[in-house]
C-alpha cells in the first residue's frame, strides 16, 4: 500500500462544477421532447400548444439553472475563503497549546525571553489576544509558589474568551503534545486520561478536518499502543503524523495533503490482534515523509 498525496493548487471553481447536471439534463429532455412533438400527426392547435410549452418551460428551466449555478459558485466561493480564516485561527490555538507547558514552565523560572515563551506570544498576537499575557508575564514572579498555577487559568480564561471551537483546539495542541512526551509513554493511566480527552475533542470538532476521520485514526492508534503492537519509535510517528495534520490543517500545500490521506488511510483501517502489511507500510511513509 502507498499513500500518496498530489499537489493542486487551489483555483476558482469552474462553472459547470456547480450546475446540477440532472435538473439541466430534464429541462433539455423537455426541449427535445418539445421539438418531437412537431413530427406528430395531431391537430395544429393542439401540437402547437404542447411543444410550445414543453420547449418554453424547458429552455426557461435550464437558462434559470445556469443562471443559478453563478450564484451557487460565487456562495461557495464566499464559504471556502471563511473557511480558510476559521481553519487559520483553529491552526493558532493548536500552536498556542503546543508551547503551553514550556511557556508556563519558562515564565515560572523567569526566562521571560525563552524562545518558546516568544513563540506563544507571537501566535497570541496573530489571534489578537497578546496584551493580556504580555501583562502576564511582565506581572509574573518567579519567586510566587502559585505562579504556575494562576498563569494555567489565565492562559485558559483567555483561551475560552475566543470560544469554544479555539478552546478545543488549543486543548489538542496541549494534550498531544503531553502525550508525546515520556511520561505519557511510561505511565499508561496517564496516557489513558489524556487519550480519551483528546478523543472526547475530535468528536466535537469533526466539522473542523474536512471529511478525515480523525477521530477513527486516533481510536486506532490507541488501539496498537494498548495491544502493544506498536514498537516506541512508531508510536513516536503515528503521533508526528497527526501533529503535522493539525499544524497544516485547511492549507493547500503538499504536506498537509499528505498528512491528510495517512489519516484517512489510518482510520480505514480494520484493527486486528495481526499486525497487518497495511501498517507496515504506511509507518514506513510516514518514515519517510518524517526524513
Amino acid at each position: 500500500m502507498m499513500v500518496t498525496a498530489q499537489l493542486v493548487p487551489r483555483q476558482h471553481e469552474s462553472l459547470s462544477s456547480n450546475i446540477r447536471w440532472r435538473i439541466l439534463t430534464f429541462f433539455i429532455l423537455m426541449v427535445c421532447l418539445g421539438f418531437l412533438v412537431f413530427l406528430l400527426h395531431i391537430a395544429e392547435g393542439t401540437k402547437y400548444f404542447l411543444a410550445g410549452a414543453l420547449i418554453g418551460v424547458g429552455a426557461g428551466g435550464g437558462i434559470g439553472e445556469v443562471a443559478s449555478s453563478f450564484e451557487r459558485r460565487e456562495s461557495r466561493q464566499r464559504m471556502g475563503e471563511l473557511r480558510e480564516v476559521v481553519l487559520a485561527r483553529c491552526r493558532l490555538a493548536y500552536g498556542m497549546g503546543e508551547y503551553a507547558f514550556n511557556f508556563y514552565a519558562e515564565i515560572s523560572k523567569g526566562q521571560n525571553q525563552d524562545p518558546e515563551v516568544e513563540e506563544f506570544l507571537y501566535r497570541a498576537d496573530l489571534l489578537g489576544i497578546r496584551t493580556t499575557f504580555d501583562l502576564l508575564v511582565k506581572g509574573a514572579d518567579p519567586n510566587n509558589p502559585e505562579l504556575h498555577d494562576q498563569l494555567v487559568g489565565r492562559v485558559e480564561r483567555g483561551m475560552i474568551f475566543l470560544g469554544q471551537p479555539l478552546y478545543m483546539f488549543f486543548r489538542l495542541g496541549q494534550d498531544i503534545r503531553a502525550i508525546r512526551g515520556d511520561d505519557a509513554k511510561t505511565k499508561a493511566e496517564a496516557r489513558k486520561i489524556v487519550s480519551e480527552r483528546v478523543a472526547s475533542y475530535l468528536a466535537k470538532a469533526s466539522g473542523f478536518m474536512e471529511g478525515v476521520r480523525v477521530d477513527r485514526a486516533w481510536s486506532n492508534i490507541n488501539h496498537l499502543w494498548d495491544q502493544g503492537s506498536l514498537e516506541s519509535d512508531e508510536v513516536d510517528d503515528l503521533l508526528f503524523a497527526v501533529n503535522s495534520f493539525f499544524l497544516l490543517l485547511g492549507l493547500d500545500q503538499f504536506g498537509y495533503l499528505l498528512w491528510k490521506a495517512i489519516l484517512n488511510q489510518l482510520g480505514k483501517m480494520k484493527i486486528s490482534g495481526d499486525r497487518s502489511q497495511d501498517l507496515t507500510s504506511l509507518l514506513a511513509n510516514i518514515r519517510a515523509a518524517r526524513s
